[in-house]
């Protein structure tokens, strides 16, 4: 038998019990969970921060991973590597002022860098390590690190497992790029004859108040004051018999508030409040008569949100969300049946990051919620929670005010019907099952409130049910084969209660169905008539609605009704393939019309638009995914107090604003939103009193006040993740955060960008858009595609831009942005530019020095010829006259046949003449070929009027060479000079001519068998001058050797 202290407990502890499962599917928190799945190093995660940029950095048992929303990057210890961590074992993390990154490990303190890598030059990461040397009393105290701290002066300090740490660096960290750094630490350390220093214990936790004074957390030290001016220490330790004393020794986690209060988290001890003025602690255990208690007595984490709720994370009870107004606890911990729960209950640390998001830290990885507010409350089956939905399947909805004081919601589902009370949230259940009206299954399609008050339910199979509320007990109604006015199928789709009070109950295969009699169950079917266009058009019926203007439209299996109850009529809005202004689709599941008088369709390929003045005519206009829906299978349609749509399909919730520009009329929401599941039931959906929508679907149902689902405010800020030139990575990581300006080579001029948006609610659903100003005349929108690439740019200067919207669409429009120059190649630069100005003058000058210079080699030539023919054909023509006169004047005949005859030679000599000077000047002959052949042709001529042998050979000489008229010309003329002289002096028989090439000269030799040399040269001598002086013209040597006959050589350098 129960004491009545007992009973009392008892019956206080049931009542906190249905509280508490009652309190709601609407109070509770979904996280998502980020594992080692997802690419984190290790399940352990021993610390989280948000750094200046956005990026989430966690401390693990195998190593420092940074987090960008889709990956992560990780730091861990690698061998021979001493830019690595100095460990793998990072139990804190923490950035400064300055935005230094710093990772605690068990092996001594760390701080990334960026350096500029000696080789390649590329800026690159590496960690700067702090580490204890017990020959060095100015090294850090100890190598095991458990707390990092900075105060309001910029001043680090450093908890270990052997006291704390005050890093010296004459207010600034120097950015040393040696693995070793050389700063130096101030060590407080426990003496044992001094109570007043810092215990000998591990320091998990340090805190500044408002006053200056650093509060220390210790593992079995209890809890210290520290006064940084004159390093001594006040400690406050538990004592068992003063409740009022720290609740425990093994202090874990430090807050303050915004009030100032500080909050100790210990292991053991609960939660505590310290008063400073009283120096008392007040605090919140465990108790097992008071769900609304903290859930364990180990606490490791503790913070607040912008609400002014505090947040506890312990060790082993899971999450806690604390009201310090009511002292009320609410506990979120981890359900093996709901995925969406927190996936640990060994809660490290916690983090609510600048966008409301708040993560936890735990023995399982990270998890993450958001709390600016659920936009849908989820209601769903719970195993674990007696208070939940009985079956996820929902397909009806009903609010009723039956009871004004007591508003309830009627569910219908695949195990029967629920009602929830809206101001308890307890739901209660009941049968539905035509086979075992006591059984408790019964799939419910449909349920209607009459004006009376009586609930009328459809099940799909049990036909239609009269729900009594005072017993609780169904009246069933149902199809009979041989009586046509029974229900015309028990497969019930809708059922609707027009203004007049007539009830309409629509069926699959058995047509509209308007129950005449209620008292005797008495129905008046209207059914297809493939032969009687005004019957219905289809036996399936799928909806039921009535407009504004009382008119029933009937939504089938095969298009669109309008109903005239009072003859009984149709008129069919069908869909035909041919005409696009048809309705979208046969399949009609749901309809409705809006304030303005328009009829919206839906059916399972679309929504379909009927404006008032296309009624008669049956035209439609028609949206789809294309235009901006999420699936094009819509199954239910309600309006919110603003006139927008909400639109219930397979692939998601619509909002749909008509009067918004298209593109952005939709607003789609999906499971990542909140929502049961992307998938809606046909029907399952309702307009309450109070202006909220439910939406019921294959995973529970959503309930929302559309004007709560508010957009994200916070932009994402965007950062640069990774830079790549010619698909190598040339920076990532801190190096290209906090670049602002990249100079690139000509040869480097393929690279691409990968980007990120910094908000973490649902990253997933984010957009970009970049441009490359001086390149891109727009934005490039790439949706939720995270790179850009570029190739083939000209040299000059460029900056990136890229921006970024949150998961509702909110951008950041001034985004990040980085200065690109690429270098020019060498000849576009402009002292290439400049030489070849210099070159092409340079040469425009020697072209025209070289245009002059052949002018006057030109001029030369005219010259030379006119002296020529001055010399050669003016002489002979003197010489020509002076005979003729001689001739006139003597009257001896024989004289005057002398002077006729030298007359003719010095004639034909004069032609010979006339035809060596055209020939030279003639362009045609500037080949060594066209010299050789008139020299052989001269040779042939002379010689064989002669009957002189003579041998003519040509070697290794190139035919196709071009000549310059001097050249060929004194050649020739040389070698018909010494011709002459050997067929006309020599008395030779015998001559060989030899041309040929050796040492780049030119030379010809001609060798006879005749008298000899000084012969020759008495009655040559003219000639021989001639030919020395033509030899000095060419700067060619001309010898002239006697022995048997005569041997003249000529070489010439070639041209």
């Amino acid at each position: 038998m129960y004491s009545s202290d007992k009973l009392i407990k008892l019956v206080l502890f049931g009542v906190a019990l249905l509280n508490l499962t009652a309190r709601t599917q609407a109070e509770e928190m979904r996280f998502k969970r980020i594992s080692i799945q997802e690419g984190l190093s290790q399940s352990v995660v021993f610390s989280v921060i948000q750094d200046h940029n956005g990026f989430i950095w966690l401390g693990t048992g195998n190593g420092l991973c940074k987090y960008d929303g889709h990956r992560f990057v990780i730091y861990q210890q690698l061998p021979g590597d001493s830019t690595s961590l100095s460990n793998s074992n990072v139990r804190v993390v923490f950035q400064d002022s300055r935005r230094n990154i710093w990772a605690g490990t068990s092996a001594g303190l760390n701080r990334l860098a960026v350096r500029q890598d000696p080789v390649s030059g590329n800026r690159q990461e590496g960690f700067v390590h702090y580490r204890h040397d017990p020959d060095d009393s100015l090294s850090l105290g100890d190598e095991d690190v458990w707390s990092i701290y900075e105060d309001r002066h910029g001043t680090l300090w450093v908890g270990t497992a052997n006291g704390l740490n005050r890093l010296e660096a004459d207010g600034e960290v120097v950015a040393s790029d040696a693995p070793e750094s050389r700063e130096k630490f101030i060590r407080y350390q426990n003496d044992p004859d001094d109570p007043h220093t810092v215990p000998r214990n591990r320091l998990p936790a340090i805190l500044e108040d408002e006053d200056g004074h650093l509060w220390l957390g210790s593992i079995g030290g209890g809890l210290v004051r520290f006064d940084p001016g004159s390093g001594t220490a006040q400690r406050y330790r538990h004592d068992p018999d003063n409740p009022s004393s720290l609740g425990s020794n093994f202090v874990m986690t430090l807050y303050r508030d915004r009030a100032g209060s500080i909050w100790i988290g210990s292991y053991g001890g609960g939660l505590s409040r310290f008063d400073s003025a009283t120096e008392r602690f007040t605090h919140f255990l465990p108790d097992t008569s008071d769900l609304f208690s903290i859930s364990e007595n180990k606490v490791f984490a503790i913070n607040e949100d912008a609400r002014g709720f505090l947040w506890i994370g312990t060790f082993g009870g899971g999450l806690n969300k604390f009201d310090p107004r009511s002292g009320r606890f609410l506990q979120y911990r981890h359900n093996l049946n709901d995925p969406q729960s927190i996936s640990n209950d060994f809660v490290r640390k916690i983090l609510i990051d600048r966008s409301r998001n708040i993560w936890l830290a735990t023995n399982a990885g990270i998890n993450l919620a958001d709390l600016k507010g659920a936009k849908f409350t989820h209601y769903h089956h719970d195993p674990q929670n007696p208070n939940s939905l009985r079956s996820n399947h929902i397909s009806a909805l009903w609010e009723s005010h039956y009871h004004p004081q007591r508003p309830e919601l009627w569910i219908g589902h695949q195990g029967g019907l629920e009602r929830l009370d809206l101001r308890s949230n307890r739901l209660t259940f009941f049968a539905v099952d035509h086979h075992n009206p006591k059984g408790p299954n019964g799939f419910v399609y449909s349920i209607c409130e009459d004006r009376s008050g009586t609930l009328w339910i459809g099940a799909f199979g049990g036909g239609l049910y009269r729900f009594h509320r005072g017993d609780g007990t169904l009246e069933q109604f149902t199809h009979h084969p041989d009586d046509p006015h029974s229900l015309g199928s028990n497969r019930v789709h809708n059922i609707l209660e027009d203004r007049r009070g007539r009830l309409w109950i629509s069926t699959a295969g058995g047509g509209l169905n308007l129950m005449e009699d209620r008292a005797n169950g008495r129905f008046q079917r209207y059914l297809h008539d493939e032969n009687d266009p005004t019957t219905l058009s289809d036996n399936s019926v799928f909806r039921i609605y009535q407009g504004r203007d009382s008119t029933l439209w009937v939504g089938t299996a095969n298009g669109l009704n309008r109903f005239d109850p009072e003859n009984g009529t149709f008129r069919r809005y069908l869909h035909d393939t041919g005409d696009p202004h048809s309705l979208s689709y046969p399949t009609v599941r749901a309809v409705f019309e809006d304030a303005r008088g328009v009829l919206w369709v839906g059916t399972d390929q679309g929504l379909s638009r009927l404006a008032p003045e296309d009624r008669e005519r049956g035209r439609f206009t028609h949206y789809f995914e294309r235009d901006g829906l999420p699936g094009n299978v819509i199954t239910a349609i309600e309006a919110d107090s603003g006139g927008r749509l909400w639109i219930g399909t397979y692939r998601g919730l619509a909002c749909f604003d008509e009067q918004q520009p298209p593109g952005k009329q939709f607003r789609n929401y999906d499971v990542r939103d909140g929502l049961q599941s992307n998938e809606f039931n046909t029907g399952a959906s309702f307009h309450g009193a109070s202006g909220k929508l439910y939406f019921g679907g294959i995973n529970g149902f959503n309930c929302f006040d559309p004007d709560s689902v508010t957009d994200n405010p916070f932009p994402p800020q965007v950062a640069l993740t990774e830079f790549r030139i010619n698909d190598r990575v040339r920076r990532a990581g801190q190096a290209l955060v906090n670049t602002r300006q990249i100079t690139l080579d000509y040869d480097e001029r393929f690279f691409a960008f990968e980007f990120v948006a910094l908000e973490f609610t649902n990253p997933e659903k984010q957009q970009y858009a970049y441009k490359l100003e001086g390149f891109d005349p727009d934005w490039i929108h790439t949706g939720d595609r995270r790179y850009a690439s570029y190739t083939n740019l000209d040299a000059g200067r460029y900056t990136f831009r890229v921006k970024a919207a949150n998961n509702d669409g909110v951008w950041n429009e001034a985004g990040i942005s980085l200065e690109l120059r690429i270098l020019p190649p060498f000849w576009e630069t402009w002292w290439f530019r400049l030489l070849i100005l210099a070159a092409l003058l340079t040469a425009i000058w020697a072209l025209h020095r070289y245009r002059v210079s052949k002018l006057l080699e030109i001029e030369r030539v005219r010259v030379r010829i006119a002296s020529d023919l001055h010399d050669d054909v003016g002489s002979t023509l003197t010489k020509i006259a002076l005979y003729s006169d001689l001739i006139r004047g003597s009257g001896d005949v024989s004289e005057q046949n002398r002077l006729l005859e030298k007359i003719g030679t010095m004639s034909r000599e004069m032609v010979v003449s006339m035809s060596d000077i055209v020939w030279s000047i003639d362009a045609r002959n500037d080949s060594m070929a066209d010299l050789i052949d008139r020299m052989r042709d001269f040779a042939a001529t002379l010689f064989s009027a002669r009957n002189i042998d003579y041998v003519f050979t040509v070697q290794s000489l190139d035919m196709e060479q071009k000549l310059p008229i001097t050249w060929r010309q004194n050649v020739y003329l040389i070698f018909k000079e010494a011709v002459n002289n050997v067929a006309r002096h020599s008395g030779a028989s015998r001559v060989e001519i030899n041309l040929h090439r050796a040492d780049g000269h030119f030379q010809m030799v001609i060798r006879d068998n005749g008298r000899g040399m000084n012969t020759v040269r008495k009655k040559t001598g003219h000639g021989l001058k001639n030919m020395q002086m033509r030899a000095q013209r060419l700067n060619g040597q001309l010898t002239l050797q006697n022995g048997e006959g005569t041997e003249v050589r000529l070489s010439v350098k070639m041209v």
